[in-house]
Formats: C-alpha cells, structure tokens, sequence
C-alpha cells in the first residue's frame, strides 16, 4: 500500500480513522506518514485477547480454590482456553484485515475517481463508522469490500450520504439481488424506470421483478403501475429538460419550443431513498433499447430527443458532449 496524499479528502479519510482506531492494521502506516513508525504497535491492539486472558486466569484461579480433586481437569480447562483464545484472535484478525482492504478500496476509488470533499468542514460521525465496520468486517469478498470501500469513500466526501438504515441494507442483500439491482438501474433516468404495461413481453424488466425490487426496498409504485409524473421545463423561453441516467454518465436530453409544453411519463416505478443511496454505488452502463422505447414515447408528445455524454454536475449544472438527437416515426403533437 503506497498512496500519495495529494488531496484534503483522502488527508480527512485517513487522519480521522487513525483517531477514531477505525483500523489497527492502518495504524502503523499512518504512523510511518507521520515519522513515528513503531511496527510493533499493533501488538497493542490485542485488547481482546488481554480480555480472554485475564478471563482465563480468573477462570484458574476459581477452579484453584474449588480444589478440584481430578489433577487432568486443569490442563484441559488450559487446552480449552488457549484453543477459544486462538479461535477469537483468528476472527479478529479475519474481521480486522477486511476492514483495512475496504479502507484501502476507499482510497482507491477516492485517487481513480477523482473525488471531490464536498464537504470538507464535515466528518462522518463516529457512531457512522463503527456500525460501517462492524458491517464491513463479516465480509471477506473482494466484490463486497470494495462496495463498502465506496460508501466509506462517499460518506467521507458528503456526511450523511448513506443513512444507517442503508447500511443495514447493503448487509443483507445477496449476489442475486445486487444483479437484479444492476440490471434495474441500467434503466433508470430521473430516478424513475418506464414499466410500460403489465404484462408486456418488451419491458426490460418482468412484474415479477418490479416486485422484488419493491419487497428489496428499492422500487416504489409497483402495485400502482400506471401512475406518472410530469416534468416541467428548467429553463425560461422555452421547453428543456435533462434525464440523468443512474451512473450520472448519459442524459436524455428533452427540448421543445413552447416552454410552456409539459412532458409526461406515464406507468412509471420510482426509486426509494435506498434506491437512491444504492444508485451512487452502481456503475452500470445504458441500457439503449430501453433508451430507445423512452425515446419513442417521449417523441410522440412532440418533443425533441437527444441523448448526450455528461462530462461533470457542477452546482447542478450539466456538463455534457456528444450531443445526438434521436430520430423515430413519431406523431405529430
């Protein structure tokens, strides 16, 4: 592990978990950083086994004086001692080296990604970071430690972007629901998925999968398909609005001349809040037929379709190149 500290959000990410002993493993790295390498302090990390062992010496010292007269029955309590000791101190080094492969991840995706501190006067809270270490240390698939690599990595950038109740979630899903997970958001624009009629053998997504993401706490509205939304226009003079995909990479971008026209999208599924935290965490691409079939039904309400490459979100500001306007048989409007 070698990471040139080049910005103040991984400088607050690191500093902040060799305070708050996030990672025992780490320490000795920060130390090193800091000119105060001491290899051997992650011997004092041991708290727990101490625990054990001045458990096992009041264990000792209770069967000394009950005076047992079997003279084999201490050394077996003293093989079993040593065996749980050695058993405990194993999962917490397990526990222990998955926390600092996450924290590693974390640093990754921060220099990879470029990521900015969006909040730099802001910490997670210490509360934060204990219930993400407890949930990163039962993990031990490198798939997973990088996901939760990225939440830690988001959480330090913007304090409060994933709730605790998100981090339950991100527990208790399996490798079946994180792929149905994925397709779904490789069809979400403006946090919404077009479900199209129930029963429609085109949809990208079968009912019964709308339904899981619903019972998964993804989805909303499933029951109530046929619901829409209306999108009004974002800029004054005339009609322009842009649908982010769920990776923040492409947009649909959607113009008309009347600014007063509405665009509707009708037999739609929503994101919850969860669905919301987990799309930060999804880098999925497009999927361009389901882009195309949007397209079409935004086209027959007369408006212009163009599909754009986003370069960056500045103060809610859309940087995009690429520009390609969609073409269709549509109907006049």
């Amino acid at each position: 592990m070698n990471f040139d500290i080049s910005s103040s959000l991984l400088e607050k990410m690191w500093d902040t978990i060799a305070n708050k002993g996030i990672s025992a493993l780490l320490r000795p790295w920060q130390m090193k950083r800091e000119n105060k390498a001491r290899l051997e302090c992650i011997r004092d990390e041991k708290l727990e086994m101490i625990k054990i062992e001045n458990e096992a010496k009041q264990l000792q010292i209770s069967l000394d004086k009950e005076q047992f007269a079997e003279a084999e029955i201490v050394p077996q309590i003293e093989q079993i001692v040593s065996e749980v000791a050695n058993t405990k101190l194993h999962e917490i080094v397990k526990e222990e080296i998955s926390v600092a492969k996450a924290i590693e991840y974390a640093a990754e995706y921060i220099e990879a990604e470029k990521i900015e501190d969006e909040k730099p006067a802001e910490k997670p809270t210490e509360d934060w970071l204990n219930k993400w270490k407890k949930r990163t240390q039962e993990f031990t698939d490198e798939d997973a430690l990088k996901l939760w690599g990225k939440v830690l990595a988001g959480e330090f950038a913007s304090p409060g972007k994933y709730s605790y109740k998100f981090l339950d979630w991100l527990n208790s899903i399996t490798p079946k629901d994180a792929q149905l997970i994925s397709k779904l958001m490789e069809n979400i624009f403006a946090d919404v998925c077009c479900c199209g009629n129930v029963g429609n053998e085109e949809l990208p997504l079968k009912y019964d999968d709308l339904l899981t993401l619903q019972e998964l706490g993804v989805l909303q509205g499933v029951e109530s398909i046929g619901l829409g939304m209306t999108y009004k226009s974002s800029i004054k003079g005339s009609f322009q609005r842009a649908l982010l995909s769920a990776n923040n990479k492409k947009m649909l971008l959607i113009k008309h001349l009347d600014c007063a026209k509405e665009l509707k999208l009708t037999n739609i599924c929503c994101l919850t809040r969860i669905g919301k935290e987990v799309k930060q965490l999804c880098d999925v691409g497009v999927n361009y037929e389901y882009v195309q079939k949007v397209g079409k039904l935004i086209a027959d309400q007369g408006f212009d379709v163009f599909c754009a490459d986003v370069i960056s979100i500045v103060n809610g500001q859309i940087h995009y190149s690429v520009l390609t306007k969609l073409e269709f048989n549509q109907s006049a409007n």
